[in-house]
């Protein structure tokens, strides 16, 4: 490809000449604009963006700090930044998408090289929308095929908890989570409890996506509990160690023993589940940062964001507690 320095040759001008040209400076001649504007039309001549200097600052954006799991991802993000001598910003979105993407702007606003985000949605739209940033983006937790994403393998961990529960006898089971074609875990155990002859009834369903409000869930818990304490379901799964703990102790609250009337299973393995002593798909977030950090600093060096982007999964693995010999009846 020809440089400034050909350009200025061929015309037989300074390189001054063919940069101000190229800059439309108002210090040049229009005879002399048109020369080397032709020069520059024949040799097919691109401009080459100056290089963005890097701020080593990345930034942070998570739904809810107030799931464990996000906090362990924040400090163990925080860890691989400094080791990497690395700044980190910090953002809470409260599973807003609106306040998302003025978190996104603010990192736009101070320079950031890179935005590790666990988003609120990813549908194509908004992903190619978030890919317009000046920052390189990477996913975690969740999956893209527009942009970098490093998670644990959702679907397979939704399939390890019901082959649990099909193993363990279960039939009458539910499901507490985002009900969604493209979630994961939901799709990954209801594939396999039907790959099982085994149906889950729509009232076992809870969609968090749905219904958001802790009266709406509350009441979800009580149809599955009939006037005698007999509940309807004896395993239930969470897609997440936040409601798991708070299905296990509204159930507590209502006289249902778990796990012996019905057993509980999160997702996370947060410090939430293992101070409750509550079952959960472990994610491993040490891997899973430190993969995602790597994928970040090899994105940085690119003048140019990837056309291709890799979803890396990571192996999940199911954390068995408090496991009894429960009642099937």
């Amino acid at each position: 490809m020809a440089t400034v320095r050909d350009i200025a040759a061929l015309v037989g001008v300074s390189v001054a000449t063919v940069s101000r040209v190229i800059n439309h400076s108002d210090d040049v001649s229009p005879v002399m604009v048109e020369k080397v504007s032709k020069a520059l039309e024949e040799c097919q001549y691109k401009k080459t963006a100056p290089k963005r200097k890097q701020s080593k600052i990345y930034a942070l954006i998570v739904p809810n700090i107030n799931n464990l799991f996000y906090s362990e991802v924040l400090y163990a993000l925080e860890q691989e930044a400094f080791y990497n001598g690395r700044c980190l910003l910090f953002f809470n979105s409260r599973g807003s998408k609106q306040q998302e993407k003025l978190y996104l702007n603010e990192c736009k606003a101070h320079g950031v090289d890179g935005v590790f985000l666990i988003p609120t949605c990813t549908d194509d739209q908004y992903m190619r929308e978030i890919n317009q940033y000046p920052f390189q983006t990477v996913l975690l937790t969740h999956q893209s095929d527009i942009i970098p994403s490093v998670l644990i393998d959702h679907f397979a961990g939704g399939r390890l908890v019901a082959e649990h529960f099909i193993a363990g006898g279960h039939r009458r089971i539910g499901y507490i989570g985002p009900v969604s074609d493209t979630e994961g875990k939901y799709q990954g155990f209801m594939g396999f409890l039907s790959d099982k002859g085994v149906s889950v009834s729509p009232h076992c369903l809870f969609n968090t996506q749905a219904e958001t409000e802790s009266k709406a869930f509350n009441q979800f818990i009580d149809t599955l509990i009939s006037p005698d304490k007999r509940p309807s379901v004896t395993a239930l799964f969470c897609s997440n160690d936040l409601d798991a703990q708070r299905t296990v102790k509204y159930l507590t609250s209502l006289g249902i023993s778990v796990p012996e009337q019905v057993i509980v299973i999160g997702f996370d393995n947060s410090v939430t589940s293992r101070i409750m002593d509550i079952s959960s798909v472990s994610q491993s977030i040490n891997e899973m940062v430190s993969l995602g950090f790597k994928t970040m600093l090899d994105c940085v060096t690119l003048s140019e964001k990837p056309l291709l982007n890799s979803v890396q999964l990571l192996k999940p693995k199911l954390v068995v507690r408090c496991q009894k010999k429960l009642a099937m009846s």
